[in-house]
């Protein structure tokens, strides 16, 4: 997660000094070592990574939220509380009660930014919309062309 989203820890993780290296050791060290598996093979989930989803998924509902972000994996991850992650993450100060107040009080931030779009939209043309539904006339943006 950290690595897919490097906004997670300045957000999230009360000390700097924790990095994803710093996690990846911790990891190792505490897993035991498998015969790899190929990555062209459909990867069969685990019950405690089901579960992870689905605490994703109902964490980002929960936060009125339309798709399951980085934020939301790690919410479900906390949810879980026995398992490695999560004990790794409560020993590096996370906590499930303080990442939900931090997620949700940046919503209400992006909510009171998103306010502003109407006047956007009153004022503008969305021209993407407006080219998919053949709305276009072909010719915009060609007055050279026109006065040759």
């Amino acid at each position: 997660l950290m690595r897919e989203d490097k906004t997670l820890t300045g957000r999230f993780f009360p000390r700097a000094q924790i990095t994803i290296e710093s996690i990846r050791r911790e990891i190792e060290g505490r897993t035991l070592l498998r015969e790899r598996i190929p990555t062209s093979v459909e990867l069969p989930l685990a019950p405690e990574t089901k579960r992870v989803l689905h605490y994703s998924h109902e964490e980002s509902d929960r936060l009125q939220h339309r798709h399951i972000g980085t934020e939301h994996l790690l919410l479900g991850l906390l949810r879980e509380e026995r398992s490695m992650a999560a004990q790794i993450l409560f020993e590096r100060g996370l906590r499930l009660a303080a990442v939900r107040d931090e997620i949700a009080r940046q919503s209400g931030a992006d909510a009171r930014h998103r306010k502003d779009i109407p006047h956007l939209l009153e004022f503008s043309r969305d021209l993407t919309e407006d080219a998919a539904n053949d709305r276009l006339d072909p010719l915009i943006g060609r007055d050279g062309e026109i006065e040759r």
